[in-house]
């Protein structure tokens, strides 16, 4: 029974990775797992792996298995998040805040538990237009 939940909370992880992603791009025309040098593109990456990271509790390596990274590219997006934050990097700031509106309309309780998480992202999914 454990097992299973475990697989569930993962596919929806993915799931939930997957509206992310998709939100992101309808509003800003712009693939944030897209395999580019750009600065954009690397800017909105890493923040989404930052804010996963640190304030989702997803692991590394586990972040790193769902976006074809290594798990010490996941780390590195966080310390370059948290340094250009400390300096007020203005583009991360901004890039920030573009996220911190799409998790608002894909995980408007975004304060909760990773159990919690899980739990609510599945019940707001299927509730909602996002399950198509």
């Amino acid at each position: 029974m454990r097992m299973k939940r475990s697989m569930e909370r993962k596919r929806l992880m993915e799931s939930t990775l997957a509206h992310l992603v998709a939100s992101y791009k309808s509003q800003y025309n712009l693939n944030p797992l897209e395999g580019t040098r750009r600065e954009s593109v690397i800017i909105a990456r890493q923040c989404l792996l930052s804010i996963l990271h640190q304030k989702y509790n997803q692991s590394p390596s586990y972040l790193g298995r769902l976006v074809n990274k290594n798990h010490a590219t996941i780390l590195h997006c966080s310390k370059v998040v948290n340094n250009a934050l400390h300096y007020r990097d203005i583009q991360y700031v901004e890039e920030i805040n573009r996220w911190s509106e799409i998790f608002e309309d894909v995980m408007p309780n975004s304060h909760e538990t990773k159990d919690e998480l899980a739990d609510n992202i599945y019940h707001l999914l299927h509730g909602s237009m996002l399950n198509t």
